[in-house]
């Protein structure tokens, strides 16, 4: 099923749908939505995208209208890349790959317009339909996209990349885009973890937790 323009949920045949419909077979341990589209994570570690899919935001190699049922994303499955998170903005989709002892790694595919991607390889303004490596020095703990921009939470900090017209990344006012991933230096890690992340439109929310001390055996 997918959204139009004008709101409505419509079947592969253009048709309607006024119920909800069920995804049977798989199973689904995390569902993220974006503008118009939307993937799911597998308990076997696979992405599955589904929805508006102009700027290749399904990440399934090919810009279309749209994309009508749940379609595995192949390019993860077929190298052995296992999917763990993902979460969409509102052309763009990131995924979060889990790579074992070494630690996550960040993919994305979509419209870069506004450096969402956080891409080395896809130029300000363009799109691609193929998952692309986001690099990052730290493994990600965890990705969270605005319409936007994007936050990453990794050991040494919070990145933000993406959309900066309304300061949602953090960086000066003369930076209406930031087009690579860069850390957040008011945030501490020193002393404090991340918890969560959470992403508006135009505005993110980090909460942190404060770390204690380890304790000696003086002070127990």
């Amino acid at each position: 099923m997918v959204l139009d323009d004008r709101g409505r949920v419509l079947d592969a045949d253009g048709a309607e749908v006024f119920a909800p419909s069920v995804f049977s077979g798989v199973a689904v341990r995390r569902i993220a939505l974006g503008g118009k589209h939307g993937v799911f994570v597998t308990e076997n570690a696979e992405a599955w995208t589904f929805g508006w899919n102009l700027y290749g935001q399904c990440g399934l190699g090919v810009s279309s209208n749209d994309v009508p049922s749940p379609t595995a994303v192949r390019s993860f499955s077929a190298v052995g890349v296992r999917i763990s998170d993902a979460s969409c903005g509102d052309a763009f989709t990131i995924f979060v790959a889990d790579g074992g002892d070494l630690g996550a790694s960040l993919y994305a595919c979509g419209t870069n317009r506004d450096g969402q991607l956080g891409t080395e390889d896809c130029e300000i303004g363009a799109s691609t339909a193929t998952p692309r490596l986001v690099a990052l020095e730290n493994a990600p703990s965890m990705v969270r996209c605005g319409a936007r921009h994007c936050a990453a939470a990794c050991a040494d900090g919070v990145y933000l990349w993406g959309a900066n017209d309304q300061g949602q990344c953090g960086a000066a006012a003369a930076d209406a885009v930031v087009p690579r991933p860069r850390r957040f230096e008011r945030v501490d890690l020193a002393s404090n973890r991340v918890v969560a992340l959470a992403c508006g439109a135009s505005h993110v929310a980090i909460l942190v937790a404060a770390e204690s001390p380890p304790q000696s055996p003086d002070d127990k």
